[in-house]
């Protein structure tokens, strides 16, 4: 029995699955050596900078509905201000909600 065994891993036969398990060996170790990489780490891991750059710019076109203008100290600062561009129109100086013509009684 062991000399079957034996026979077909020295044949033909068995060359593609080893050459797939050898496949696979090499791109699990380039796999890993670039995931466990400080490059990748500081890229895409917990305290990465692209994802504190999409969390701030989340939080701020969740707060104000429009994505933050990039350059300016607004789209820089996730501070809040008491303007909204979603709510204010500087142009016309009025926001575009309303309010009853007569005050309630």
């Amino acid at each position: 029995m062991g000399n079957k065994h034996l026979q077909t891993l020295k044949g033909n036969d068995g060359q593609s699955a080893l050459e797939y398990i050898l496949l696979l060996m090499v791109v699990v170790s380039l796999s890993m050596t670039v995931f466990k990489s400080d490059a990748f780490k500081n890229f895409m891991g917990p305290d990465s900078v692209y994802f504190e750059t999409l969390r701030k710019r989340f939080e701020y076109t969740y707060r104000y509905g429009s994505p933050p203008i990039t350059g300016t100290e607004e789209g820089d600062s996730n501070a809040y201000s008491s303007r909204h561009d979603s709510y204010y129109n500087s142009t016309r100086g009025q926001t575009r909600f309303f309010t009853p013509a007569e005050p309630y009684p």
